[in-house]
């Protein structure tokens, strides 16, 4: 029941659970798990920010998207969700930003400072099929 992943498809998910520009995607962890158990996957949230529950996620080979928090252009810090995908031979996270095409890596530092960077509602929901 899983639609193919295309910019059709993302458009549409998009307009469905109220994402835009101004706030990104309008909701927390649990939020997320909720939209991808509506779209056919299996998912569950959990509100911390420990990354090790991450590496936990990734080793059952599920699909990790988190709630964070990163800088933005003008130095003020902004919630953001991303797509953790896996880890490269070098122990890399793969990840996957909304915002921008295409996948880039991240060190250890880089989640534990995404997880942990400005207050609640950090978090991640991990998707499996």
């Amino acid at each position: 029941g899983l639609s193919q992943a295309t910019e059709a498809n993302r458009q549409k998910i998009i307009r469905e659970t109220g994402t835009n520009t101004d706030v990104g995607f309008p909701g927390t962890s649990e939020t997320m798990a909720h939209e991808a158990r509506k779209r056919g996957l299996q998912a569950e949230a959990h509100a911390t920010t420990d990354w090790y529950e991450v590496d936990a996620q990734l080793s059952k080979g599920r699909g990790v998207i988190v709630n964070g928090t990163m800088v933005g252009k003008g130095g003020g810090l902004i919630k953001h969700f991303v797509y953790i995908s896996g880890k490269d031979a070098s122990g890399n996270y793969i990840m996957g930003d909304p915002a921008t095409s295409g996948t880039s890596t991240w060190s250890q530092q880089d989640l534990k400072g995404f997880l942990t960077r400005g207050g609640p509602p950090n978090g991640y929901a991990a998707v499996w099929r």
